[in-house]
């Protein structure tokens, strides 16, 4: 059995995991709202875990040297100080941004 993501990849990803599986969390915090009880939760929380893997594999798919670079960098910061890594979140942002760039363009005949 995987351990799951660790600390700094979640660190890293948190942004884009927010905006990529908002539908997951509104939904398991929904559930939450209603039940407090941790079974009753627990399809819209596998669901929440699957958009994050996917997310994650998407990102080591296709940006892994720019987002493990960026993640590497916030592991080093003293006491979250981010400036020193902007350039590198801005170079991971761009990656993943033109993922979705490359699927909007009409295939070329």
């Amino acid at each position: 059995m995987s351990a799951g993501p660790t600390g700094d990849v979640l660190w890293a990803a948190s942004k884009l995991i927010g905006k990529e599986c908002a539908r997951e969390n509104v939904a398991f915090f929904e559930c939450k709202d209603v039940d407090l009880n941790p079974e009753k939760c627990l399809a819209q929380g596998y669901y929440v875990t699957a958009c994050v893997n996917a997310t994650l594999n998407k990102v080591e798919t296709h940006c892994s040297e720019s987002f493990n670079e960026w993640k590497d960098c916030l592991k080093h910061t003293y006491k979250n100080h981010f400036l020193p890594c902007r350039e590198l979140q801005r170079k991971f942002e761009a990656c993943w941004d033109g993922i979705d760039a490359q699927k909007a363009q009409p295939a070329s005949s």
